[in-house]
C-alpha cells in the first residue's frame, strides 16, 4: 500500500516559486520510501531551516520559550514544538502516514476535497504544511488551530510567504481542549501530535476526548493509535535487554470515544485504574520499570521501541526501591495540568 501510493504521488503546479520548489525538494526527500537516515535527518534540518528563514523565528527569545499550562497537559512553548523536526523518525513517519491517509480518503470520496482538523501545529504546522507540494487545493484543504499566538501568527506567515491561501480554511489561536468544532470544518482527518512519551504532561488524550465526538464524518484520527503499557525491562549484559510486559494502561484510538459500550467500558477501566500484579523476584538493580509507548500513525506507518522521542521508555524512577514489597498496584491515568499515572498498592 504504501509503494502504491508514494508512486502516485507528483509535484503540483498552483505555486513554483523558488520557495515552494525548495520545500517540495525536502518533502520529497522526506517521503521518500527508501529509507535512507543520512538523507532523513539532513531534510530535517534543512526543513526547520526552511521555516525559520520565512518566519524570522528567533529560538533565544524568551517568549518563543513559554510553555502555556492548561488544566488538561501543557501545551510546550513555540521552541520545543519547532525542535520536534529534528526528531527525524517521527517527522518523517508522521508525513507518509498523513500523506497516506490523504489518499485513502480521497478513495472513498474522489469528489471531494480532504479536510484535515490540524490541532496544534506549533509555529510551523510542520507535518502538514510540506503535503501542499504533493496535493492542490482540490485535492487538500485544511484547518489550523494552535493555543499559542506566537505560533498561529508564524504559521500565518507562512502561509502567506507560500501563497497556500487557497489550501487553507482557517488558522485560529485556540485551545483544542475547549474547540467546538463549526459545521463548515467538519474533518476528515483529525491530526493531534501533542504528547510525550507514556502520554504524560501534554493534552492529547483530552484534545481526542473532546474533538472526536464533535464529528461526524467519521474521520481518521492521526496518530490511529497510541498504546501505552508496563513493562519490565532488565539488562543482561552491556549491549542486551530484555523486555516482559506487566499490563496494557491505554489504549488512545478513535474507537474509546465512539459512544458504543465497548468504548465506555475501556474509558472507565482506564480511568478507574488498571490492577498489575508483579511478580516476587524483582530484587536485583538490573530490573527497570518502565512505561513502554507504541505508535500507529497510520495502517503501516508506526513509530516503534526507542525510534522516536515519543517511544522512548518512561522509567518509573525509585518504584522498585521504594514501593517493595510490590506485590498489587493500581494505574490510574489522572488528567491534570500535566497528566499522569497515579499509583496506588491494593
Amino acid at each position: 500500500m504504501q509503494q502504491l501510493y508514494c508512486n502516485q504521488i507528483q509535484r503540483v503546479s498552483i505555486n513554483a516559486g523558488p520557495r515552494n520548489e525548495q520545500l517540495y525538494e525536502i518533502t520529497r526527500e522526506l517521503l521518500n520510501p527508501d529509507l535512507n537516515y543520512v538523507n532523513i535527518r539532513n531534510a530535517c534540518a534543512a526543513l526547520l531551516n526552511f521555516f525559520c528563514g520565512i518566519t524570522g523565528f528567533d529560538p533565544e527569545d524568551k517568549q518563543n520559550q513559554e510553555h502555556c499550562s492548561t488544566a488538561a497537559g501543557l501545551a510546550v512553548s513555540p521552541y520545543a514544538a519547532m525542535s520536534c523536526i529534528t526528531d527525524m523518525m517521527r517527522t518523517r513517519n508522521f508525513m507518509m502516514g498523513i500523506q497516506d491517509a490523504i489518499l485513502s480518503r480521497r478513495q472513498q470520496y474522489p469528489r471531494d476535497p480532504v479536510l484535515v482538523f490540524y490541532a496544534g501545529t506549533g509555529p510551523f504546522a510542520s507535518l502538514l504544511i510540506p503535503l501542499t507540494t504533493v496535493f492542490t487545493p482540490d485535492q487538500l484543504q485544511m484547518v489550523l488551530v494552535d493555543i499559542n499566538p506566537i505560533s498561529t501568527a508564524c504559521v500565518q506567515r507562512i502561509v502567506e510567504d507560500l501563497a497556500l491561501q487557497p489550501y487553507v480554511k482557517a488558522i485560529e489561536t485556540a485551545d483544542a481542549t475547549q474547540y467546538k468544532i463549526p459545521e463548515q470544518y467538519q474533518p476528515d482527518i483529525l491530526l493531534t501530535e501533542t504528547m510525550k512519551a507514556g502520554l504524560l504532561k501534554e493534552p492529547q488524550f483530552t484534545i481526542c476526548a473532546h474533538l472526536l465526538p464533535q464529528c461526524k464524518k467519521d474521520p481518521i484520527l492521526i496518530p490511529e493509535s497510541i498504546a501505552v503499557g508496563l513493562c519490565i525491562s532488565r539488562n543482561k549484559n552491556k549491549e542486551l535487554s530484555e523486555k516482559k510486559s506487566l499490563a496494557s494502561l491505554i489504549r488512545l484510538d478513535r474507537e474509546l470515544f465512539d459512544q458504543s459500550l465497548v468504548a465506555q467500558d475501556a474509558l472507565k477501566r482506564i480511568l478507574e485504574g488498571v490492577l498489575v500484579q508483579f511478580p516476587d523476584d524483582l530484587l536485583d538493580n538490573q530490573h527497570k520499570i518502565v512505561l513502554e509507548t507504541s505508535i500507529r500513525i497510520f495502517r503501516a506507518h508506526q513509530l516503534k521501541h526507542n525510534e522516536s522521542g515519543l517511544t522512548i521508555p518512561v522509567l518509573l524512577n525509585s518504584f522498585l526501591q521504594e514501593c517493595h514489597p510490590l506485590s498489587t498496584w493500581r494505574f490510574r491515568y489522572r488528567i491534570s495540568s500535566e497528566p499522569y499515572f497515579e499509583m496506588s498498592k491494593e
